[in-house]
Parts: C-alpha cells; structure tokens; sequence
C-alpha cells in the first residue's frame, strides 16, 4: 500500500508542478490578453498560489506530523483538484484567485505527505537520495509545463481545455489514494498518529543556528527559482528568441534533482558544499542576466547556471530536516517553505510591474534575484554543520 501511495501521490504532485508553471508562465500573454489584464494583475496568479502553500505549509508540516501523512495526502490530493477548478473554467480574475489559493494549498500537503513518508519509513541516511525519486515527478512536471503543455494545448483547443485535463487527471489519482486510505490505514503506526505531538520542543530545535542559517538559505534559493520560473523566464526566453531555454533550464533542474541526493549520500552525506554551491551560481547565472551583455549566448550559459543551482535543492531540504528532532521533520521543510512563499511572492509581484515597462525592466529584474542569491551564498558559507546528529546520517 505504501508503493501505491507513493505512486499516486506523486504523479499528483506531477501533475500540480505541471499545472502551476504552465498557468500563467507558460500562457502569460494569452491570459492577459484574453481577460485584459495587466502583466501585475496575471502576476497575481501564481503569488496567490504561492500565498496558499504559504498559508497552508506552516500549519500544513504540523499536521502531517502530527496526524500522519495517509490522511493528509488524500485531503490535499483533493484540495488541489478542488482549487485548480476556477483556474480552467473561470474568466473572473477573484475566482481564478481563490482558486489558486486553495490548489496552492493542497499542493504543499501533498508534497509534505509524501517527504514525511520517506522519514518515517526509511532509514533518515536515505533521505537525500529518496527524495530523488520524488523529484523526478515533481519536477518532471515542471519540465512537462513547457515540454508538453503547449502540445497539449494544441491537442484540446485552449489553454482552458488543457488545464482542465490535468485536472481530471489529478482527482482520478486522488480516487485511488482514497482506495489506499480505506485499505492501508494500519500501515500508519499508532506511533506516527496518536502519540503526543512534543509542542514545547519545537521552539528549542528551530532556535539552533544552523536550524536558522540552513532554512534561510533553501528558502532563498526556493523563492529566487520559482519566482523567475513563474512569472518572467518564459516571457524573456522569448523576448531572446529562445523559449526552449525554460525546458533546458528545467532538465538541468530535474537533473541535479534526482541525482545530487545521490551523489551526496556517497560522498557521506555532506551538505555543506552544496549550500555553498546553490548560492554561487544562482548568484552567477542572475548576474549575467543583469549586468553582461544580452543575447542569446549569455542567456543560455545564465539559463543552465541557475538550473544547476537550484538543482541541489534536494539535499539543501535533506540538511535542513537534519538540523531538528526527527519529530519536526515535515514542520521544517514546511517552515522553510512558507519563508520562501513570503520572499516569492514579493518577488512575483515587483517582477510584473517591472514587467509592464517591456524589455528595460528585466535588468532590474534580474538584479533583484541577483542580490537575494548573494544572500544567501553569504548565508551559505556560514553552514559548517547542517546536522545535529551527524552519526544518524551517516
């Protein structure tokens, strides 16, 4: 039942990844000219999502602690089907909004579900490369978004028919978790779901600097990726007359993604060296962006620098559920999460009012990630050890 689970539960999150970057990153223009709405308006689209993760992920990595992560993979399995409703059928931008909000949401329950299934049913030296394995769904979807969404479009007749597909394709897949729930319940431990969950200590583990340090770092990478992704990597990819630089940028992505866990359980789980390594070329890719010469060549040696970047993001999640008690695991990553929602959607709505100058506003743009990245690689070079006990990882 934990195999199915898993299955399901990822191609679920496949399929949210897919949908969150495709409306609006890959349907930018269109939305805003179907609707007549402003680049800042569009824009608000993926900040209310990101808004929902926000307000859901804090709560959202307590609870599956808490209550155990059958019963919350099926809920916000059904919570981003349920929200992403309005997005495809709706031509209200309040309605699209709130359902942003709600699949954003469901989105980040689904995610923490599955994180904490592989802690608790895995030895916690596993982790980095498990979670691998959940991204190759994951950001396979995001690479589908720009792979295979505009063939999909095509196939259906509209962006609208399209997204509508992915969602009859995800509450297919949150019936089958329901099977899974109604048959598998035994399979949560008593210990997962009904001991006391231990409030006082929570405080006490966050508090530790490198708890600090590793959480402000991932976050920072997080918000800096995904706000590029969502609003103006695809509108500059082609503005330089390349859109395939967003698919490039996301293999590279899914790449590092899949296999720098790996990698890193084999050179006994180190993480230091990827936290610094995040960072720098983040840092790197947005300042070419900004401040070298544009063109295509530049752009796609920035396009690749920042997916390689991002890419280790998997093992930055590992350190930082190393840095607490086993207990908070899911209320880490859903802690270091809901830090890069607010810094995301910041960046999110400043990108599109720089947007709607034109082309001299992605400068400015670019500078913006450029200097949060550079914060986080100050950041970065400050992690010596992003585990409290480094003997239960290695």
């Amino acid at each position: 039942m934990r195999i199915l689970a898993v299955l399901f539960g990822c191609l679920v999150y496949l399929l949210g990844a897919m949908s969150r970057v495709a409306v609006p990153g890959m349907v930018f223009e269109k939305i805003a000219s179907e609707y007549a709405l402003s680049p800042s308006q569009v824009a608000l689209l993926p900040s209310v999502g990101v808004f929902g993760c926000l307000a859901f992920i804090g709560i959202g990595g307590v609870a599956v602690d808490r209550f155990g992560w059958m019963k919350m993979l099926l809920f916000g399995s059904l919570l981003q089907a349920f929200g992403y409703i309005p997005v495809h059928e709706s031509s209200s931008l309040l309605l699209m909004l709130a359902g942003e909000f709600l699949n954003g949401g469901g989105r980040t329950i689904v995610y923490l579900s599955i994180l904490k299934l592989f802690d608790v049913s895995f030895e916690r030296r596993y982790f980095a490369a498990l979670i691998g394995i959940f991204y190759l769904f994951s950001y396979g979807g995001t690479l589908s978004a720009s792979a295979v969404f505009p063939s999909l479009e095509t196939l259906c007749g509209s962006w609208q028919l399209a997204a509508r597909a992915i969602n009859v394709g995800t509450l297919t897949l949150a019936a089958l978790i329901a099977l899974v729930v109604c048959f598998g319940k035994r399979e949560e431990t008593s210990s997962t779901i009904r001991e006391a969950f231990p409030w006082r200590g929570m405080a006490k583990s966050f508090a530790e600097p490198m708890a600090r340090r590793a959480i402000l770092v991932t976050g920072l990478n997080i918000a800096v990726y995904w706000s590029f992704l969502c609003v103006s990597a695809a509108p500059y990819a082609r503005s330089v007359g390349s859109v395939s630089l967003v698919s490039e940028m996301n293999w590279v992505v899914m790449f590092g993604m899949v296999f720098m866990g790996s990698v890193s359980y084999w050179l006994g789980n180190r993480r230091r060296p990827f936290f610094i390594w995040g960072a720098f070329a983040l840092a790197l890719g947005f300042a070419l962006l900004a401040f070298a010469p544009s063109g295509f060549g530049v752009s796609h040696a920035a396009y690749l620098l920042i997916g390689a970047g991002y890419g280790v993001t998997s093992v930055l999640l590992a350190g930082t559920k190393e840095c607490v008690a086993p207990v908070y695991m899911a209320s880490a990553i859903g802690f270091t999460n809901f830090f890069a929602n607010i810094v995301q959607i910041g960046g999110n709505q400043l990108s599109g009012r720089l947007m709607a100058d034109g082309p001299e506003g992605y400068p400015w743009i670019f500078a913006m990630y450029f200097i949060l990245a550079l914060i986080s690689l100050v950041l970065a070079l400050k992690v010596k050890k992003c585990c409290l006990g480094g003997a239960s990882v290695h």
